[in-house]
């Protein structure tokens, strides 16, 4: 039988894939029709008084008091600490994302399926700023926002090889073949059930829903570039007085 080198190896191994602009345009088209409806509008009041845990101490403190009244901030929920690809986008978060929000005066924050005990062992993986990270052991804050939870989305959407193959396509494998080296599956607290949440990406500024995304299924969050289009026009719309959205999905 043909031994296969590890999936981090394959990765590390991907050639660029060539192809014509219209096709990876196309292929980002497919991926964004996979994509499942925004969140709530009413975001906002649904995770007020929900407690999550501060990554720095295990304190119980309110989300939504993380951020002020007139303030911008962008929280992402990601699947679980243990998931390799929310690990990267973490990656991403921390060395792309989290520079540029701060220059424009946007929170970076981020809730996660998992324990302080363990979101140890993530700042160490991924250098995300233990501060910016909160914990929801009982993935409350996810039920409230009504984010995926299925076998479906987890292991037989096809937004999740889709997704893949424009990692592939835009030679962008990098950051997953390197939290895939060394990785080991970290058990989610409340047991397999939890391994089948999806996430998502909001933007608040104080109460009101800005923008967001939901995670259509495991692997296919949302793209850094669009991530940071969105900061840029939610930031010149702030600059120039211009109303925005009262809600708006990817």
């Amino acid at each position: 039988m043909m031994a296969h080198a590890p999936l981090s190896r394959q990765l590390h191994r991907a050639a660029p894939v060539r192809s014509i602009s219209h096709r990876n345009r196309a292929l980002t088209t497919t991926v964004r029709s996979a994509a499942a409806s925004g969140a709530p509008a009413d975001a906002y009041s649904r995770l007020q008084g929900i407690q999550v845990l501060r990554a720095t101490d295990g304190s119980p403190v309110d989300l939504t008091q993380q951020w002020g009244p007139n303030e911008k901030a962008v929280v992402a929920w990601t699947r679980s600490l243990g998931c390799p690809f929310c690990q990267e986008l973490s990656v991403q978060l921390r060395r792309d994302v989290k520079p540029v929000l701060d220059d424009k005066g946007f929170k970076l924050l981020m809730v996660s399926i998992g324990t302080p005990e363990r979101a140890k062992d993530f700042v160490a993986r991924t250098g995300f700023p233990a501060e910016a990270l909160f914990l929801d052991p009982d993935n409350v804050t996810y039920d409230a926002l009504g984010l995926k939870r299925s076998v479906q989305d987890t292991f037989f959407n096809i937004a999740t090889p889709l997704s893949l193959a424009k990692r592939v396509m835009e030679s962008k494998t990098g950051d997953l073949a390197q939290v895939l080296n060394g990785w080991e599956p970290w058990m989610t607290p409340r047991g397999p059930v939890q391994a089948l949440q999806q996430g998502g990406m909001l933007v608040f500024q104080g109460p009101n829903l800005l923008f967001s995304h939901v995670d259509p299924a495991t692997g296919a969050h949302m793209e850094v570039p669009e991530l940071l289009a969105v900061a840029e026009r939610l930031a010149s719309q702030a600059d120039c007085g211009c109303p925005g959205p009262a809600s708006q999905s990817a």
